[in-house]
């Protein structure tokens, strides 16, 4: 009877014997102290920002955030979409400097040029990373579920957020919410607020992309490429010629969305490998469209007008430039994506938050320009622009991560593309 007892297997719901809890509890409070008193020793001290990082990391759980599509994970996928995150917020604290006849040939005017020309590649990396991904998705093709669960996605927190911008420009104005206003607004394609337009012509391509998928499937490499051109004619190659000669102005009317053509584009250079001649061609094509891009600001504006020509979404520079980095980031930062590392993870938690980001990030910019008003005075431009940058960007970041952590905040003013 005895010996039985002392055999008798533990379940969960029986208490432990008190001998051996007290043993363990002795066991695990020595075990906490030396887990403290190890960061204290000299060799382990060196490392506690590692350490601490780390533990940050831990914190960071996806789970909270949720599972995405389950496709293959690409490193180099979210680190673009990362750098495409901040890009944008890098464009918009320099647009209004750049745009301002004022500074036009000062040394202000000219850094906001050269990172223009930069910062300009994020909208287009956006949806070349789409491409990718959608059309290398074998889902797409079940069109109901893919419209549902897709768009649900998109719409619910645009949505949210536009509703959320259309009360602070209510606020600033001073005037009462209008519903006819914001239904006019929204139904116009434009938004409450200057940077909602992508979410417009993301949802307008994710409609014809399980038919885009199917065309693409049953073509080669070859009538891929040339389908490419042939989107990019009418928005991208005409308008290129017209504006390096005026003898003749060609003009064919729209033929398709030309930023589908940056959705092909991105689905070409991820799914194909190139030859070394191949990767040098497009790595000087992006370093023309970059240095196209800076004169082609400085030769066609003045002090009188300010003519960025070549800022236009579906520009050749932006081509040249996205498509070039792209391929880079693909060569030089994996295929496959690993959950060890701290890059590769940070990487995909901001991945999975870049939607909020790019949602929420104006009015935390908007906070910034209204609260500190006098620094541009106070510092000077170039210093407020890193000031605004660093604040939006921590700030959004922060604010869409503690979103996440909510369930229910996640699906209203999260989610995903």
């Amino acid at each position: 009877m005895g010996q039985g007892h002392r055999h008798r297997r533990e379940g969960p719901g029986q208490p432990e014997p008190q001998g051996r809890g007290e043993g363990s509890r002795r066991q695990g409070s020595r075990r906490r102290a030396s887990q403290i008193s190890i960061l204290y020793e000299p060799k382990i001290r060196r490392n506690f920002s590692a350490l601490f990082l780390h533990y940050l990391m831990e914190l960071w759980d996806m789970k909270a955030i949720g599972n995405a599509a389950q496709r293959p994970a690409y490193l180099y996928i979210d680190i673009l979409r990362c750098i495409a995150t901040y890009l944008v917020i890098a464009l918009h604290c320099i647009s209004s400097y750049l745009a301002s006849s004022s500074l036009f040939g000062t040394p202000v005017w000219w850094v906001c040029n050269v990172v223009n020309s930069i910062v300009r590649m994020g909208v287009p990396i956006f949806f070349m990373v789409s491409g990718f991904l959608l059309l290398s998705d074998e889902r797409v093709l079940d069109i109901p579920s893919f419209y549902t669960k897709r768009l649900k996605k998109v719409l619910i927190p645009f949505l949210c957020w536009d509703i959320i911008y259309f009360l602070e420009n209510c606020y600033l104005q001073a005037q009462p919410p209008d519903l006819r206003q914001f239904l006019l607004e929204l139904l116009a394609q434009r938004g409450s607020k200057y940077h909602l337009w992508f979410i417009y012509k993301i949802i307008a391509i994710y409609l014809l992309i399980p038919f885009l998928k199917k065309i693409l499937d049953h073509c080669k490499l070859r009538e891929q490429i040339l389908l490419l051109l042939v989107v990019m004619l009418q928005p991208t190659i005409f308008p290129f010629i017209n504006t390096v000669q005026s003898a003749v102005h060609i003009d064919f009317g729209s033929l398709i969305e030309g930023r589908i053509g940056f959705f092909i584009l991105g689905y070409i250079l991820g799914k194909y490998d190139f030859s070394s001649l191949q990767k040098r061609i497009l790595y000087l094509g992006g370093i023309a469209g970059f240095l196209l891009n800076v004169w082609g600001s400085f030769y066609y504006s003045s002090p009188q007008e300010m003519n960025l020509v070549f800022n236009d979404g579906c520009a050749l520079t932006h081509f040249l430039t996205a498509g070039a980095f792209f391929l880079w980031v693909k060569e030089h930062c994996g295929t496959t994506g690993s959950s060890t590392g701290v890059i590769p993870r940070l990487s995909k938690h901001i991945s999975e938050l870049s939607y909020g980001i790019y949602l929420s990030h104006v009015l935390l910019l908007d906070c910034c320009i209204y609260f500190v008003r006098g620094l541009p005075n106070a510092l000077g431009a170039s210093r407020s622009i890193l000031v605004f940058f660093a604040g939006t960007a921590l700030c959004s970041t922060l604010l869409v991560f503690l979103l996440s952590k909510s369930r229910g905040l996640r699906k209203l003013l999260v989610s995903g593309f």
